[in-house]
């Protein structure tokens, strides 16, 4: 069995919520904040830890999962783009993770906007790392989010990384 394990930063409240009504899960009642279990199939399951409650509480169990992420991911919308950074809090977040994790951002596209956004990302010059990934997904549509779900979990990140895995989702 092969279990992935990722942190979910929620730069825009309710994604990871809108995510979960679409994928059958558990939420494990063990710990003092947020983890969810998705069994993708027989082979596969998801561990997701989303770490936006009071801190100090956690920080040891923190610390202990972070060598294990497949990925981090942030889920946030366009306006974090045309900002040209993300918030100080998921910056800090960020910061934490050695450098070799991967980081997703995942965010609501604004079509009607697609032109201006390309334009203002180039002024702004934001960009992510070469491990780091950047999609767009309707989180209110199912087939959207299960799109994401194979690009985020289960393409590998690059072709040289260790980190990727290549099973399809049933």
């Amino acid at each position: 069995m092969i279990i992935l394990e990722s942190l979910i930063i929620e730069s825009k409240e309710g994604l990871l919520n809108q995510i979960l009504e679409v994928l059958p899960h558990d939420r494990l009642e063990d710990y003092s904040f947020p983890v969810y279990r998705i069994e993708l199939d027989a082979d596969l399951v998801l561990y997701l830890y989303q770490f936006t409650e009071s801190k100090r509480q956690y920080e040891p169990i923190y610390q202990n999962v972070i060598p294990h992420l497949h990925n981090c991911t942030i889920l946030t919308n366009t306006a974090v783009l045309r900002k040209g950074k993300l918030d100080d809090d998921v910056l800090q977040e960020m910061a934490k993770l050695p450098p070799d994790i991967p980081v997703i951002l995942a965010a609501i596209p604004e079509w009607e906007n697609e032109g201006i956004l390309n334009k203002e990302l180039l002024a702004t010059g934001f960009t992510l790392g070469s491990s780091h990934r950047l999609y767009f997904c309707d989180f209110s549509n199912k087939d959207q989010i299960k799109k994401l779900l194979s690009q985020i979990w289960l393409e590998p990140v690059s072709s040289t990384s260790q980190k990727g895995v290549a099973l399809p989702v049933k």
